[in-house]
């Protein structure tokens, strides 16, 4: 997706009236430590929301204006409310005289959202005022927020003191997943010169697997059962691991761990759905202390990828034989409790 054409020629009208609102605003110069806090956010995003009766999944893309000091984005998705597709477009600024960042943004249906930001480094807050467009009327919505990055490809976003016309609502938490792998810059290798290829993927679902305690058959190989409670949940698919399930992962004489793992995926809807997955362990001193203290550990502390194929005759899932899945650890405790969770992508 060229995310500056759809940014700049679908809502460039959208856009323009947000510049102009801003006025001064986004010709202010925005604080390092504040621009280098925002621009995590540049690139292309799949959002998933539990709204307690449904998931809402869409799909956002930040883009950096450095010459104007702004962030551009655009939401493609459903409405929390209505449930009916919506677009909306909106900007980021600093505002000089009150040391904060300004975001303003409009839906297609002339739905509006303005909210003052305190943001550092690793996470931020604002107070949000949203009008929506429902049944012939705007309704109004106010809502604080906050916003954690657990790493450079997944944050969270808290939704709290939510309320609609005046009634409060139930708060919830959005996900954030990068969903395209940073683009390799041109290079030429071999006798003839070419360009090397792009990968990209599509976030498909989160994987939580429960373990019991490691089966030590000898110092090379440990075999950890996946106890009942194991999940997935994706914008395409949820149910849960099904037994038996387990992984029987080996140990490297350097100390690098593969993983041979193997189960079964039952669909809230009955369908069954195999699943295998080969990976890569590597600690770092941090993982290793975190591990040995029954400390959950994050995906920015240590090496933990997997490369996972997926197989089922279900033709309500067909789709997941035809792609090769990657994905990366978001969190993993050993101890009591211990679990292990994987976001998971398909290779496109």
């Amino acid at each position: 997706m060229n995310t500056t054409r759809a940014l700049k020629q679908s809502f460039g009208a959208i856009v323009t009236i947000c510049l102009l609102h801003l006025g001064p605003l986004a010709k202010a110069s925005m604080p390092e430590h504040v621009k280098a806090s925002l621009n995590r956010m540049v690139g292309d995003w799949m959002l998933t929301t539990e709204l307690g009766d449904r998931t809402v999944s869409e799909t956002v893309t930040f883009e950096s204006r450095g010459d104007d000091d702004v962030i551009f984005y655009e939401v493609i998705g459903e409405s929390f409310l209505t449930g009916e597709p919506t677009r909306m477009t909106g900007i980021f600024a600093w505002d000089e005289q009150a040391g904060k960042v300004m975001e303003h943004g409009f839906t297609h249906d002339g739905g509006t959202l303005t909210a003052i930001h305190d943001i550092a480094v690793d996470g931020w807050t604002d107070q949000v005022t949203r009008t929506h467009f429902m049944d012939g009327r705007h309704v109004s919505e106010t809502v604080d927020r906050v916003f954690t990055f657990q790493s450079a490809d997944r944050f969270t976003l808290v939704w709290k003191n939510r309320m609609v016309d005046g009634n409060s609502e139930p708060g919830m938490m959005s996900v954030f997943t990068r969903q395209k792998i940073q683009q390799t810059e041109e290079k030429w290798s071999g006798p003839v010169k070419r360009r090397i290829t792009d990968l990209s993927a599509e976030f498909v679902m989160t994987l939580h697997a429960p373990l019991d305690p490691a089966q030590a058959i000898d110092a090379a190989l440990m075999i950890y059962n996946v106890r009942e409670g194991g999940w997935v949940k994706g914008p395409r698919i949820e149910g849960k691991l099904k037994a038996p399930a387990a992984d029987w992962l080996s140990i490297l004489p350097d100390g690098t761990m593969r993983l041979d793992v193997r189960g079964t995926i039952e669909t809230a809807d009955g369908a069954l759905i195999y699943i295998n997955y080969g990976g890569v362990i590597r600690h770092t001193e941090l993982s290793l202390a975190k591990e040995q203290s029954g400390e959950i550990i994050a995906d920015d502390e240590m090496y933990f990828v997997i490369s996972v194929n997926m197989r089922t005759s279900d033709e309500r899932y067909l789709w997941v034989n035809q792609a090769q899945y990657v994905g990366k650890m978001n969190r993993v405790k050993e101890g009591a409790g211990s679990f292990v969770e994987y976001d998971i992508f398909a290779v496109k």
